[in-house]
């Protein structure tokens, strides 16, 4: 009987430790497994929140204005129906105008520019000054000759450039690309009223 009882306790204490065994390691197996999807989770977590984090900064560096940005461009008269304008536009977007001779708004108004355009506008302006361009391109003994002149200030830096006689062709074109995108297109000026004609209500700014 004694026999018997202690067999019986052999038996039981070599099953309670098979079992103790195979639990154990089902135990770890299911933590590895849980450890290794948490992992993949976590890096999956983390490259997500990296790709979102340099969207993000893409986006800003992207639409950053300087706080003091300026671009200012005035144009001048001929002998015939050249159009005669000043506009600034300042780190808002905010576009003011003042028209006098064959442009469709004479007189004074405001308008403002889009995020995208004004990024694009201040993209056109670094443009500029990154070009050394001199103060003036002119020749006094022309006439009938327009000019246009080109103010910008970018983060602190200041230029400003005549052009009428012999004016490299890069500047005439970031001139004419920036009022494109402003919504002024060179040649296409409509000639509502000459500046004698002022007393006439003038038509909404927008399309200038």
């Amino acid at each position: 009987m004694k026999n018997t009882i202690k067999r019986f306790q052999m038996v039981s204490t070599t099953f309670r430790t098979i079992l103790a065994r195979r639990l154990h390691t089902a135990w770890v197996n299911a933590c590895s497994m849980h450890s290794l999807f948490g992992r993949w989770a976590l890096v999956l977590f983390c490259a997500a929140c990296l790709t979102a984090c340099t969207g993000a900064r893409k986006a800003q560096k992207g639409s950053r204005v300087p706080a003091d940005f300026r671009f200012g461009l005035t144009r001048t008269v001929c002998f015939g129906t050249c159009p005669d304008f000043t506009l600034t536009v300042d780190a808002t977007g905010k576009l003011e105008w003042e028209g006098r001779n064959f442009v469709r708004t004479v007189g004074k108004a405001t308008r403002q520019l889009t995020p995208e355009q004004l990024t694009a506008l201040v993209e056109i302006a670094r443009k500029i000054q990154a070009g050394t361009y001199a103060e003036k391109y002119d020749e006094p003994m022309l006439q009938d000759v327009p000019s246009f002149t080109v103010e910008c200030r970018v983060k602190g830096k200041e230029s400003r450039t005549m052009g009428r006689y012999q004016t490299p062709q890069a500047l005439i074109d970031l001139v004419e690309e920036a009022e494109k995108v402003m919504g002024i297109v060179p040649g296409e000026y409509p000639v509502a009223r000459r500046a004698d004609e002022r007393n006439q209500p003038a038509p909404a700014p927008g399309g200038n």
